[in-house]
């Protein structure tokens, strides 16, 4: 009802796109409406501009004037804190948030017994959030199996996000019983991953005393490479375990079913979400989706102010509703109603079209750029698994380094990419073919570069030389992206392939942080 006054804004259609003409116009309206679209970057070569094509929503969304025009001329207006329902404005204000996380139980398909949580900073907010959860219902304590009490086993996804490793580890030192492994899942290609996971053979000689706790990537945010989440989180359950999944890096891309009907033991646990990589997304709330009965904590994650339903001076009782006593303090009100109008938006556009378009944008890149012998495709020969993200290097006699060879396509092309590691370090040594021993050389001889300087240079050593850091190139398509973009990206890739080297004496790097940059920049101007 509330949401049906973005409509005029962004397009006079129908509640769903029936047709290739309906679907094909209302992507132009919002390829339009992209805030940026027009956007020109300087050329530091003879200070000429070039239109912005924008290829990092592998990172961030770009923000859609349409949604913004409706929080601000429709929600605004009537703003007020969700806290109390005693003013009008208070109660609109509660109507659309609540109709916002009605939006994004049905884009998941989520029922009466799963929670809908805001959580603020994408998925790192919402593994935060899990990660309290489970800690409070002491699902990760010690535990006696020699009274029927079955242990948590945190099993991670060796193609995981930083945001999903690092607390499992950091959760292992706090309560030793509690054993990180890694799953030899995806660490080359996708096709092995359902088949060859760590839970199977763990479980078969820990079934009686531990629970697998698996926390996976459903997409890798390197190669697109996807798992096929009903079939594996069927084979979880089969081992009384716990399917805990990133969706960061897919629900932008492909359909994602908190219950599948095909698969009735297909179902995910926990979900972390990050409505920012989708269009419209800046600014948007993180989301925890999770089954209310694993919310057996008495004390919410987060105590404050909105989740009590009483408070004396000698007690305390919180809220019954799952969702919101999870949800302390005032939360990011305009950013959770944004969130429902990001995904009411891709709703009527269609994830299953999405999907195709981008699929086909993705193969037509890939198999541009591969016909040329310096261009490494990182990941899976056979992408048929993969959403439209793709990681590449250079060859030039080693190779070009990945943040210059971004710079280029930038300062050239005006193409946004991003180079590094995407925040998986783990993964993007799988990948490099960066084997154990490797890492740990590169990681001594950066804190060895570290110490050299603090002694010589008489410099405090806290700062590594992130430029010797192995990384790639990233880009990813886009259904807003026109087929002309795409071809105009591989055009850039591949002649950088062939010509990028040349341009190595114009450009100089900072050793710390990795940055490569024209010497005719002028550092304070990124735009026009």
């Amino acid at each position: 009802m509330i949401m049906s006054k973005l409509s005029p804004r962004l397009v006079e259609t129908p509640t769903s796109i029936n047709n290739d003409n309906d679907y094909e116009a209302f992507v132009n309206s919002l390829r339009e409406q992209s805030i940026g679209e027009n956007e020109r970057v300087t050329v530091p070569f003879d200070g000429s501009s070039r239109e912005l094509v924008y290829c990092d929503f592998t990172a961030s969304g770009r923000s859609v004037s349409a949604i913004e025009e409706f929080i601000t001329t429709t929600v605004c207006p009537t703003y007020a804190n969700t806290h109390s329902l005693a003013s009008a404005t208070a109660r609109q204000t509660m109507k659309y948030r609540e109709e916002a996380r009605d939006k994004v139980r049905e884009y998941f398909n989520c029922t009466k017994d799963d929670s809908v949580i805001f959580c603020g900073a994408g998925a790192t907010g919402a593994i935060t959030k899990f990660v309290e959860i489970m800690c409070r219902s002491r699902v990760f304590a010690t535990q006696d199996s020699r009274k029927g009490r079955r242990r948590a086993v945190l099993i991670i996804d060796p193609v995981a996000h930083h945001s999903s490793v690092l607390p499992f580890r950091e959760l292992a030192l706090k309560y030793p019983l509690v054993r990180v492994t890694r799953s030899r899942a995806g660490e080359t290609d996708s096709s092995s991953r359902s088949s060859d996971m760590d839970v199977t053979a763990f479980n078969r000689h820990h079934h009686d005393f531990a629970v697998p706790v698996v926390v996976l990537s459903a997409c890798s945010n390197v190669t697109g490479a996807r798992l096929d989440i009903p079939t594996v989180s069927t084979l979880i359950h089969q081992y009384d375990g716990i399917a805990a999944w990133d969706l960061a890096a897919i629900a932008a891309h492909n359909k994602v079913d908190m219950n599948p009907s095909s698969h009735p033991s297909g179902y995910i646990d926990f979900a972390f979400v990050s409505p920012h990589k989708l269009l419209g997304g800046p600014g948007t709330s993180g989301i925890l989706l999770c089954k209310q009965k694993h919310q057996t904590n008495a004390v919410p994650a987060v105590c404050g102010g909105g989740v009590v339903l009483h408070v004396s001076r000698r007690g305390h009782q919180y809220l019954d509703n799952l969702e919101e006593r999870e949800e302390a303090g005032t939360p990011d009100i305009l950013g959770c109603i944004r969130t429902g109008a990001v995904y009411y938006l891709h709703m009527i556009v269609g994830i299953e079209r999405i999907a195709i378009a981008e699929q086909k944008m993705a193969h037509d890149l890939v198999n541009r750029i591969r016909a040329n012998s310096k261009v490494h495709v990182v990941g899976p020969r056979d992408r048929s698994h993969c959403a439209g993200i793709i990681s590449f290097n250079i060859l030039y006699n080693q190779y070009l380094h990945y943040n210059f060879v971004s710079a280029v396509l930038n300062d050239l092309f005006g193409i946004q990419a991003r180079g590094g590691c995407a925040c998986a370090g783990p993964y993007g040594h799988a990948v490099l073919g960066v084997d154990c021993g490797s890492a740990e050389r590169f990681e001594e001889a950066l804190g060895m570069l570290c110490l050299v300087r603090a002694v010589f240079r008489k410099l405090s050593g806290d700062k590594p030389y992130e430029i010797f850091k192995p990384g790639f190139v990233r880009v990813g398509v886009h259904f807003t992206m026109t087929q002309e973009e795409v071809d105009f990206v591989a055009d850039a890739i591949l002649w950088i392939a062939d010509n990028g080297w040349k341009l190595l004496p114009s450009y100089t790097f900072k050793i710390m942080s990795g940055e490569w940059y024209h010497m005719k920049r002028d550092e304070c101007q990124t735009l026009r």
